[in-house]
This record gives C-alpha cells, structure tokens and sequence, in this order.
C-alpha cells in the first residue's frame, strides 16, 4: 500500500469518527436529551481531542514533499506498517465512537442511565490514556521524510 493511500484512509477514519460524535451531540440536542451548553461542552471537548490528530495529517497533506521524499515514504512505508497504521488509528477512534454512540443510544431509551458528563469524562480520560495507539503511527506516516 503507498503511503498516500494509508494517508487517505486514516484521515478518512479520524473525520469520519469526530463527525459522528458531533452529529450524535446534534442528535442529543435535537431530541432535548441535553442542552445548549452541553452541546458546547461535547463539541469543543471533541474538537480538542482530535485537533491535534487532524493537525498533523492536515500538515502531511499540504506539506506537499518533495518527489525524492514521496519515494522514500513509499519505499520504508511497508503494507504491514500502513495497516497496523490503519488498526490502530480505527481502534482509537472506535473506542471513542462507541461511547458516543451509547450516549446516542440512551438517548432514545430512558432506561439506560446516562449522561453528557459522564460522556465528556470518558473521551476526555480515554483520549489521553490512549494516545500512544495512534502517535507513532501518525508520525511515520505524516512527518516529512
């Protein structure tokens, strides 16, 4: 797999994933599950977990290397690294969304005790204890060569 591709997938992950935990805040709002300032506090907690992330394969992308580096890339990047990128860089961001998505879920059933602050303490405890899963493979697949 080239590097470009794996580049692609996982920013396709990452977007993917912090859209829908925003939609399932949106969704929570609509539903009058939460209020104004609970929304607020979801997304910009949501957007501080994945700014970092979405910085640095923002930078991968318009870095724009030049074509000896893009070959090199390509060459140390092996399939086996760009997908336990891939593995990676999913898992974290499942671990995240399947929370969100039982929030989303109680949402519609009362009798599942949850709420917003018991959301926002999961991502942010969880995002942080787990940031190594995807820090390396962010990296190597996003720093210039």
């Amino acid at each position: 797999m080239k590097a470009s591709r794996a580049q692609a997938i996982l920013f396709v992950i990452f977007l993917a994933s912090l859209v829908l935990q925003i939609l399932i805040g949106i969704l929570s709002y609509v539903e009058r599950a939460i209020i104004g300032a609970d929304l607020s506090t979801l997304t910009l907690k949501l957007l501080a977990i994945y700014s970092v992330p979405l910085a640095v394969i923002l930078a991968g992308i318009f870095a724009k290397p030049s074509k000896k580096a893009g070959k090199a890339a390509t060459a140390t990047g092996s399939q086996m690294t760009a997908y336990s990128a891939i593995v990676l860089a999913a898992f974290w961001n499942v671990l995240l969304l399947a929370r969100s998505l039982f929030f989303g879920y109680a949402v519609f059933n009362q009798a599942v005790d949850d709420n917003i602050n018991q959301l926002v303490s999961f991502l942010d405890t969880t995002s942080t204890a787990s940031s190594f899963l995807i820090a390396g493979a962010l990296a190597f697949f996003f720093t210039k060569q």
